[in-house]
């Protein structure tokens, strides 16, 4: 019979295709191949009408299809093309042709990727193909956040949209990956709004960051119909977080997703898997880094042992020394052994030594060192505002000042802009867009015993502000406080070599550990938060090559309303 068809030989069934490509067949063969196919051709049908009139009969799919299809029925082992596999899926489906289908669908087993998954997943709905189903949605799940991003998400369906959210599998980075995702699906067609309520069911909310949380109830309450309950599981979710700073229980955050292993009310849950941008170990061999500071994609890094600085661009490949010992610098070029140093929004390199009273304040650019004040005090901490304003603190923690001209001015002091603060010890300062100086230190009570203190102080004013007391005491850790960033959405972080990388929002004022350790091993020696990422630089100190800096993604403000 193959080769009757093959010749065109008594063949009496023509089958015409979308193109209008016509296919010669056999009546008999392709009724002894399906009952499907039987049914429709014997008459009652009109395809059968057509068929005893000598019309083609119309099927509707292509050309390469219908022929791939005919081969198979009459014992081929057609070869297909990709792109090409769905629509003959759907044939064998409709036809009932259930070993081309087994065939088909081992061939999207043997293939299977995240991209391949995410486009055929709304295909095979209604085809009752559990096991390939199954298979889909395990590879989504694997690869949640890139197929989040296909144009083909939006098509799955609501079932299958909430056995994916479902699963403890899933993986993501955070939580809010989860609901972004929701929201995306929801929003491309109105008639989705009903889902939302119940799909949110599928998100751990507890696991998303406070801020967010509060961003997702606001949302809720211009829902209409429906936003009661999204209200009610977002103000449980905040309850339950709530619960867990007060009574001191973060460490028993059990998250839905297996592969968020940390929470904090700043981060919400996370993965704790950083990213390793640049490997530093063969320019700081087994030493300490005491500023990391980001400009223009690149990061510059002190090298105190060495009396240098350096500049550090991924993807770049060398390492360039900008200034110190090996820089190609004219003037001044000579750092002292405790230097601290920051990098200006235009791009110039400040450096000030820390080794006896009256230091120096150097300002390094286009390659040219200038000494800009010989008589610095001994600091404690340099920075630089987003203005270009220069601002240090003394090394007894007790004032700031900045660089106005040539002249240093004092900004604060302990003793006169706070009555409460005879026990306060500075360690280290940051400066917002605005000008807000926030210092970050050591407060002492009547039995010395101390907790770190964040104080505010605003331009203009007469006396600083106390906006957050940490829980821990002194004796448990060592009391330089490394670094501290403000960012301008009033979320705070700072670095204790012993406390951890730890975080805050200045609307509340309990202070955590977010959970980011990079490994065992590893000293975090400086922190920067730009661009919705923390980095740090972490030192090796085991000699296994693992320094580096380290990029930490930062969860973004939740995009929850159509656009």
């Amino acid at each position: 019979m193959r080769a009757f068809w093959e010749q065109d030989h008594l063949c009496d069934v023509t089958l015409k295709t979308d193109g209008g490509t016509e296919h010669r067949c056999h009546r008999l063969v392709l009724s002894a191949a399906s009952s499907a196919l039987q049914n429709l051709l014997g008459g009652r049908f009109q395809e059968g009408q057509q068929l005893q009139h000598g019309e083609p009969v119309a099927i509707c799919a292509s050309s390469c299809a219908i022929g791939t299809m005919l081969d198979y029925i009459y014992g081929g082992e057609p070869e297909v093309a990709d792109k090409d596999l769905m629509e003959l899926l759907r044939l064998a489906g409709a036809y009932e042709l259930p070993k081309l289908a087994q065939a088909i669908e081992a061939e999207f087993h043997s293939s299977l990727c995240s991209a391949t998954a995410v486009r055929l997943l709304p295909q095979i709905c209604d085809l009752n193909l559990h096991d390939l189903t199954k298979a889909c949605e395990e590879t989504i799940a694997a690869d949640f956040e890139n197929c989040a991003q296909d144009l083909d998400f939006i098509t799955l369906n609501g079932a299958q949209l909430g056995r994916i959210l479902q699963r403890d599998d899933l993986v993501v980075s955070r939580e809010e990956t989860v609901l972004e995702a929701l929201f995306k699906w929801v929003n491309a067609f109105d008639d989705r709004k009903t889902y939302l309520a119940l799909l949110l069911a599928h998100v751990d909310l507890p696991s998303v960051a406070e801020d967010n949380l509060k961003r997702l109830c606001l949302y809720a309450q211009s829902m209409g119909s429906g936003g009661s309950d999204v209200q009610f599981a977002v103000q449980t979710a905040l309850r339950r977080q709530k619960k867990r700073k007060s009574d001191g229980s973060v460490e028993m955050y059990q998250p839905k997703r297996l592969c968020l292993g940390s929470w904090s009310p700043v981060l919400g849950g996370h993965s704790c898997s950083p990213k390793r941008l640049v490997k530093i170990s063969e320019v700081l061999p087994d030493q300490f880094c005491k500023k990391l500071c980001l400009h223009d994609g690149a990061f510059y890094v002190s090298d105190p042992y060495n009396r240098r600085v350096l500049r550090i661009k991924p993807g770049e490949g060398d390492t360039q020394i900008v200034a110190g010992n090996g820089a190609p610098v004219n003037g001044f070029n000579d750092l002292s052994l405790d230097f601290d140093m920051v990098v200006s929004p235009t791009g110039d390199l400040f450096a000030m030594e820390g080794e006896n009273e009256n230091n120096l304040l150097v300002k390094f650019s286009h390659g040219f060192g200038e000494v800009l004040h010989e008589n610095c005090p001994r600091i404690d901490d340099l920075f630089c505002s987003p203005n270009g304003v220069l601002y240090m603190l003394d090394l007894a923690g007790k004032r700031v000042q900045k660089f106005e001209g040539s002249r240093l001015k004092p900004v604060w002091s302990r003793d006169e802009h706070h009555d409460s603060l005879d026990w306060f010890e500075g360690d280290c300062i940051c400066v917002t867009r605005d000008e807000v100086l926030y210092i970050c230190g050591w407060c002492y009570d009547d039995d010395w015993q101390s907790r770190v203190q964040l104080l505010r102080f605003q331009p203009g004013s007469s006396k600083s502000t106390i906006v957050a007391t940490g829980d821990w005491q002194a004796e448990t850790c060592r009391f330089n406080l490394v670094d501290l960033c403000v960012t301008d959405d009033d979320r705070v972080f700072f670095l204790n070599p012993d406390l951890g990388i730890c975080a805050m929002s200045l609307q509340e004022t309990a202070v955590q550990d977010l959970g980011v350790n990079v490994a065992s091993g590893l000293t975090v020696e400086s922190l920067v938060v730009q661009g919705g990422s923390l980095y740090v630089v972490a030192i090796d100190l085991d000699g296994l090559g693992r320094d580096g800096i380290y990029e930490f993604e930062l969860p973004r403000s939740l995009e929850v309303s159509s656009s």
